[in-house]
């Protein structure tokens, strides 16, 4: 019998670890968010999330992720959060220059992975 991530998960040990969640306003991160808030026991003390806004993502989804936030603090002793704001369409005409191939895809690092990574980087994240 295979385990699901979330079964894998449940088990680890967190409490010692600088924990990281990247909150995409999707259901994916969300559920990932709420499973460790109540079915992981071992939690961090505090958590780490970090949300990259685009100006195209769908009307309401910077309230859902702010919620999503409110939601998780009562479960940890600091919920600290950043979020970047940026936008596809800027990216494209003004510093791509184009429109990115969906195998190349330089955007995702611009307006993503370096704001995450540089999180990370600032409070020494252990696990994401």
């Amino acid at each position: 019998m295979q385990l699901s991530f979330l079964e894998v998960l449940e088990d680890i040990d967190y409490r010692d670890q600088k924990v990281m969640i990247g909150l995409s306003g999707g259901i994916n991160s969300a559920a990932a968010l709420v499973f460790l808030c109540e079915k992981v026991e071992q939690k961090p003390k505090d958590l780490y999330l970090y949300y990259a806004h685009l100006n195209e993502h769908s009307q309401g989804t910077r309230e859902f992720v702010e919620a999503l936030v409110e939601y998780a603090k009562p479960f940890f002793n600091e919920v600290i959060y950043e979020s970047s704001d940026n936008s596809m369409l800027d990216y494209c005409e003004n510093e791509f220059k184009g429109i990115p191939q969906p195998k190349i895809t330089p955007c995702t690092m611009a307006l993503k992975l370096v704001h995450i990574t540089g999180f990370m980087a600032k409070y020494k994240i252990d696990i994401d």
